[in-house]
């Protein structure tokens, strides 16, 4: 993209410091952005990251079908429990992070 400055942003401005670059896409790259992902490659072309609405999707749709196996194995470890159990810390710490991603989840959803 050639509207990205070489200098830092506190060569252009010295009272603004750590702020990030803002990148000005022609109507071209905004389609891209839209309906794939922009990848932002090091000068030797090394790839550095992938940005885009294609790339936020494949995450949620990983962390949703991510979270169904959870739910899925949870159900079948409970329905399997047929007396008094003490799980280790580690295991709680577990069930409530699944538990708060489930909450977190039906939050997001539609009613």
């Amino acid at each position: 993209m050639d509207n990205i400055p070489n200098s830092t942003p506190s060569e252009q401005n010295q009272n603004v410091s750590n702020l990030p670059y803002v990148v000005l896409l022609n109507s071209a790259q905004y389609s891209l952005y839209k309906t794939a992902s922009l990848e932002i490659l090091a000068p030797d072309s090394d790839y550095l990251e992938s940005i885009g609405h294609s790339v936020q999707k494949d995450r949620v749709e990983m962390e949703s079908h991510q979270l169904h196996n959870q739910i899925v194995l949870l159900e079948y470890l409970f329905s399997s429990i047929n007396q008094d159990i003490e799980l280790p810390a580690r295991a709680v710490t577990g069930l409530a992070d699944v538990f708060c991603k489930m909450h977190d989840h039906l939050a997001k959803s539609p009613r």
